[in-house]
């Protein structure tokens, strides 16, 4: 039983549902004059973000077993534990539930674009696990981008209030944060691709480390977090900082990221990339922390001053 439970990462599940809660009630809906959802509907907003992140994850380990008794014999529940057709019938189950929850949420929110996203989420996830995985680049960006899109639904579900002008830093912070976290999850799943090779060989997967080798895997990794250290540092000339938020960006941000990408060339093993793929989680959780400066109720306390 539970098989069913892990199969869904619950612990990656919570952590969307907390990043959404913690940008929507801290950094977002202070500074709206009046927010779009109820807190009902946000509430269903988060769960349809959870399953279509926890569907992910079940039909990447459908198309995944090969790989997987492999790379994590150990985490692989389909078929050990969970028998094919069952598993089928576990995604098609959520999938089924999200929809009609997003298409209630559509209505009663009279927000269609939320709607289409829904679908929308579910396609590419399910054409990642199917064919995008295997096909190097592609699934990567599809990945990375799914990352963001914890944010990006946010700024969907509020887009007429953050249009409007007084709220133009507000939704430069929001998308800062968005291409943030894409960047550095792109980077991430480089090195998770370079930690797994053996088994995409084993399927003939076209990984990125695969077909260029893994210093030029490197190499692009390395690219990707200059990316976000430029990216950060123009971010602290274009949008107001206190000094403790610069402090912040520079010690707890920048400088790990300088120190993910030294880890990265002086890698060798398997767990030694496996411990910068863990290192890069732990920037994304300190730029969620960065993001959380720009809370009014964080400044009432003084702390962003």
């Amino acid at each position: 039983m539970m098989a069913y439970i892990h199969i869904l990462r619950p612990i990656n599940l919570a952590i969307v549902v907390l990043t959404q809660s913690i940008v929507y009630y801290l950094v977002l809906a202070p500074q709206l004059f009046e927010t779009s959802l109820s807190p009902i509907q946000f509430g269903l907003l988060m769960l349809c973000t959870a399953i279509i992140a926890g569907s992910g994850y079940i039909i990447n380990d459908i198309y995944d077993v090969a790989t997987d008794q492999i790379n994590k014999p150990e985490k692989c529940y389909i078929p050990m534990q969970i028998s094919m057709p069952t598993a089928w019938g576990y995604y098609y189950f959520w999938i089924s539930l999200g929809m009609i929850i997003a298409t209630y949420l559509a209505i009663v929110s009279h927000n269609l674009p939320l709607l289409a996203l829904y679908p929308l989420s579910i396609w590419l996830l399910w054409l990642y696990a199917k064919t995008l995985k295997k096909s190097g680049v592609g699934g990567n960006l599809v990945v990375a981008f799914m990352t963001s899109f914890v944010t990006l639904i946010l700024i969907v579900a509020e887009r007429l209030q953050l249009m409007k002008s007084e709220n133009s830093n507000l939704l430069q912070l929001l998308l800062g944060f968005a291409f943030f976290s894409f960047l550095v999850n792109l980077a991430r799943e480089w090195v998770k691709d370079i930690e797994d090779m053996d088994g995409d060989k084993a399927i003939e997967s076209i990984s990125l480390p695969i077909t260029i080798g893994i210093d030029k895997t490197k190499k692009w990794i390395h690219l990707c977090l200059a990316t976000s250290i430029i990216a950060l540092i123009w971010f602290q000339w274009i949008y107001p900082h206190s000094f403790h938020q610069s402090i912040f960006a520079y010690v707890f941000v920048v400088a790990p990221m300088v120190k993910a990408a030294i880890k990265l060339s002086n890698g060798r093993e398997k767990t030694d990339y496996h411990k910068t793929a863990n290192f890069l989680k732990l920037i994304l959780f300190a730029g969620m922390i960065y993001l959380l400066l720009f809370s009014p109720i964080v400044k009432a306390y003084g702390i962003a001053q």
